[in-house]
């Protein structure tokens, strides 16, 4: 993988659905996102885009090695900036009352997505309810967003599941499968899944006391 092509790349990418979230037909991408909870500034903030079609892409101008084709789906689009570098695309294919699901665009860092610096943290399997968590209460809680919980926790968010002093888990509440935490049993030994049907009862879960 060539890594400055893909950067290269994928700024311009998130920069135009970026232009595309906020400029003309946007008015049900946007209320999807305020229906969920988002406030637009939070959106903004997020610099979270609309890809509106299909993309398709030759995965060598990208610097990945990934088949003939690399295909991005429609969709929501989340880029992951760590120390003002960009180092994943996520694109989440929404629709209302489905697990939204997820799609990592090709030469993306494999790390989990990490927002808000408290000593409570909320391991979220749902991408959505983990940035709305973390927009809720802010750096009350340090969310997780994890990017496979069948592969162990990478060394950042180890570090932080060991020296929480309380943890929730939030498997995908859409979802009929139960995600394995095997590889996280370790770190996350107590931390019993929370079974939640609406939002507001995964943000009064991790509400610090005050």
């Amino acid at each position: 993988m060539q890594e400055n092509l893909w950067f290269k790349h994928a700024v311009a990418f998130a920069v135009r659905t970026r232009g595309e979230m906020w400029g003309k037909h946007n008015a049900e991408v946007l209320a999807f996102l305020f229906n969920y909870g988002f406030r637009n500034s939070f959106v903004r903030e997020c610099l979270m885009g609309w890809n509106r079609r299909i993309k398709t892409r030759n995965p060598e101008d990208w610097g990945v090695e990934f088949g003939d084709k690399l295909v991005i789906p429609a969709g929501l689009v989340i880029p992951y900036v760590v120390g003002q570098k960009l180092r994943k695309l996520t694109v989440v294919q929404h629709t209302v009352g489905s697990s939204n699901l997820k799609s990592v665009v090709p030469g993306s860092a494999p790390i989990s997505m990490v927002f808000g610096k408290g000593s409570i943290v909320a391991v979220v399997e749902n991408i959505l309810d983990g940035l709305l968590l973390h927009q809720e209460l802010d750096n009350a809680v340090t969310v997780i967003i994890p990017h496979d919980l069948g592969t162990p926790a990478d060394s950042h968010v180890e570090a932080l599941l060991r020296e929480a002093c309380d943890i929730h888990f939030f498997p995908d509440r859409f979802s009929e499968a139960v995600s394995s935490t095997e590889d996280w049993s370790t770190f996350m030994s107590g931390a019993a899944p929370h079974e939640y049907h609406i939002l507001d009862e995964m943000i009064a879960a991790c509400r610090p006391s005050e």
